[in-house]
Order: C-alpha cells, then structure tokens, then sequence
C-alpha cells in the first residue's frame, strides 16, 4: 500500500510499497528509503496519535492505504538544517530529504502536554459534577476546569491561569486538612492527592510558558497533531 507522509511544512510524499500487515518499523524503513531520514530521527504520527513501537502493526493504529502520516524529525537529527533553511530540501546519500522546521521536537512536546492538561481537567471537571449531586457548591467550582479545557482547545493561555490558582487552593485546602484532623488514611490519602495537584500545576505552568514562547507559525503547526482543536492565529 502507499501512505502518504506529510512534514510540518506541508509537504507530502507518497511512500509506496508497505506491507499492508506490516508494522511501524517497516514504514519507517520505507521512509528512510525514499526521503533519506533515518529511522531513528523519525516521529511519525497519525490522527493524533504517535506511531510507538517498531514491531507495532501499522493496522493497529488505523493506518490504511492512502493514510495521512504527519512527520516529525527529532530536532538533534543532523537533516535538521539551520532556521534560514525552513521548509527546504536537501540531498543525502542521493535520496531527497524533506527538511522539517527546526524546533519541531518543541511543538510535538507542547501538544502532547496540552493533551494531557486536558485529560486532567477533565477528570476534575468529572468529579466536581459528580460531588455537585451531593453538593451543590461544588458546580460552581467546574468552571475552573472548563476555563483550562477551553484556554487549550483556544489556544488562550490566559485562561489557563484560573485552573492553576484553583490546584493551589486545593493544595492548600488539603495542607490545612493534614494539619487540622487527624486519622492515618486521610492523611495519605491527601498527601497523594497534594502531590497529583503538583504535578498538574508544574504541567498546566510549563504549558502557559510553552503557550508564550510559541510562534504563531508554530501554532499554525500544531493542528496537525489531532483534535485539540487550535485556532489559527497567523
């Protein structure tokens, strides 16, 4: 079958002759043969989701003949030219290589983090409503969540910050539990918690950074990756 892989860039370039029953180590192969990017510099990703594991069957992960697959070159690969060269080609061991914007590496890591800001809140977002049955108070803690679940699918990081000051009251809620009440199990249960809370405010600050630091180029890029649903603001 022949998948079709685009860069960053825009280019595609039909790959041809992969095994339909063949795995990701067999396309990734078949790439280095007809665009000179060696396996290991590749990052293959397809409806959002990044091709893993050589000996994974490429049907496992929905790719069919004809599909899509977005590229990645890891950006200490030695075809990673210079930002004068953007978008260009070059000639390796007489194959073309399609040469991928430098810094793509940093937009495959801010999307993967973006998604996993989204898993977390939204996992809070479940809790709140499920306790907001109980206790109506906690519906109007939700927005919180949503401000974080919207400020990424928006691109607008603005809307990051409420869901990072609601992680630090809760980190301080549960310290003055800790400190207030006695009881074994609440206290592990809390410090558990505390700690989970930390590392969704560490994960939700580097994204605001990331969110600053981003060109509206690589903003542009992002969309390729899957549905998170990023707004192009060039």
């Amino acid at each position: 079958m022949t998948v079709k892989i685009r860069s960053l860039t825009g280019q595609t370039q039909d790959v041809s002759g992969v095994p339909r029953e063949g795995t990701v180590g067999d396309l990734k192969r078949r790439v280095e043969a007809a665009m000179g990017i060696p396996t290991a510099s590749q990052r293959l990703i397809y409806s959002g989701r990044e091709l893993s594991g050589e000996e994974h069957t490429l049907h496992s992960f929905g790719v069919a003949d004809q599909s899509i697959v977005h590229m990645v070159i890891r950006s200490e690969a030695p075809l990673v030219q210079e930002r004068g060269m953007e978008g260009g080609a070059g000639e390796q061991n007489g194959y073309q290589a399609v040469v991928v914007e430098y810094g793509g590496e940093d937009i495959f890591e801010t999307y993967r983090m973006s998604k996993w800001v989204m898993i977390f809140a939204y996992i809070d977002a479940f809790f709140l409503f499920l306790f907001g049955l109980f206790i109506p108070l906690f519906l109007i803690f939700l927005v919180f969540p949503i401000s974080a679940i919207y400020g990424v699918k928006q691109f607008k990081k603005a809307y990051l910050i409420p869901y990072g000051l609601f992680l630090v009251v809760e980190i301080i809620g549960r310290l003055v539990f800790i400190s207030s009440y006695g009881g074994s199990s609440s206290i592990v249960f809390n410090i558990l918690s505390i700690l989970i809370d930390m590392y969704i405010l560490n994960l939700v600050s580097k994204l605001y950074k990331r969110m600053m630091n981003l060109t509206p180029e690589q903003i542009q890029q992002l969309t390729v990756f899957g549905p998170l649903g990023y707004i192009n603001r060039v």
